[in-house]
């Protein structure tokens, strides 16, 4: 089990990010290019911040504060960032 991080609501605060695009949950999962199994999943909301919640991931920027599973400040760089992180050779995301 991972120990809890909480971020100070100062640093929530400082980063928040709100994203002029429409209101949505999109679903990334991360799948093994020779299985197609999917290995891990996080979920990005844009209500009124745009948030990532990534359970049991080790993503993570200094960049942007997190609230155990949840990451604030989830700009177009950071999202892509997000993407990056986890495809290599032997996975790709795949993004819904």
């Amino acid at each position: 089990m991972r120990d809890e991080v909480l971020a100070s609501q100062a640093d929530v605060d400082r980063v928040r990010y709100v994203h002029t695009g429409p209101k949505r949950l999109t679903l990334s999962t991360m799948e093994n290019v020779q299985s197609g199994n999917g290995a891990h999943s996080g979920l990005m909301i844009n209500a009124s911040q745009r948030v990532l919640w990534d359970p049991a991931g080790t993503f993570g920027h200094p960049s942007i504060p997190e609230r155990n599973d949840v990451h604030f400040g989830v700009t177009p760089r950071i999202e892509q960032f997000y993407t990056s992180y986890h495809s290599r050779l032997t996975y790709f995301t795949l993004i819904q």
